[in-house]
């Protein structure tokens, strides 16, 4: 895994930044709208053995600031944590993305946040305008579809899915990775190892 780094020794903290190509929501089905979204707000919502409420617990309790977020053509991770706390930081960060549980009731409730969110949007101005320009600038184009999805692609989607998402997208042969922090460039290395080294090596 190739790594961008820079060593900062003034404040004791590790900041990462990781994107996965061409894995953003351009690559949906038309039928799987919104999917990278629901993915992207339910991924810290519980890995490995620990629920939803004890994995959001720990991230809490050591002031761990972990986001995922779907773009247009990427999948971004922004990573930030104190050097002392980066073991537990990291090893957090390969569960969710190895071991995501995307249980029934996250999932259903991160779902209804979303649809909420888009009912609300069907009344502003600049969401529709903005949606009346992609359509008018890529038609028939996945850059033309919202990265939130629709009403009717969101209550479809399954738990497989977001599973299935994870493994064929966030893949090794996707990455690129920034980081800076105060530790040396073996110690960035091993921990990002432990975060992504689990991940599978190329898209299926």
């Amino acid at each position: 895994i190739e790594i961008w780094y820079v060593r900062e020794k003034s404040l004791p903290i590790i900041a990462v930044d990781i994107l996965f190509r061409n894995a953003g929501h351009s690559t949906e089905l038309v039928s799987e709208q919104g999917l990278g979204m629901l993915v992207s707000v339910t991924l810290n919502e519980g890995a490995g053995e620990l629920d939803s409420f004890n994995y959001l617990r720990r991230i809490e309790e050591l002031a761990i600031d972990l986001r995922f977020n779907v773009g247009t053509d990427n999948f971004a991770i922004d990573l930030r944590t104190l050097t002392k706390n980066r073991q537990e930081a990291f090893e957090l960060l390969g569960l969710a993305l190895t071991r995501p549980r995307f249980e029934d009731e996250p999932v259903q409730r991160m779902r209804t946040l979303l649809i909420n969110d888009l009912e609300r949007r069907l009344s502003d101005p600049d969401e529709i305008a903005a949606k009346a320009w992609l359509s008018a600038a890529y038609p028939n184009h996945p850059y033309s579809q919202s990265k939130r999805g629709t009403t009717e692609t969101l209550k479809s989607l399954l738990s497989a899915d977001l599973h299935r998402y994870v493994k064929t997208r966030l893949t090794k042969d996707r990455l690129v990775i920034g980081a800076v922090g105060d530790v040396e460039p073996d110690e960035i290395a091993r921990l990002v190892d432990i975060a992504l080294g689990g991940l599978p090596e190329k898209s299926t």
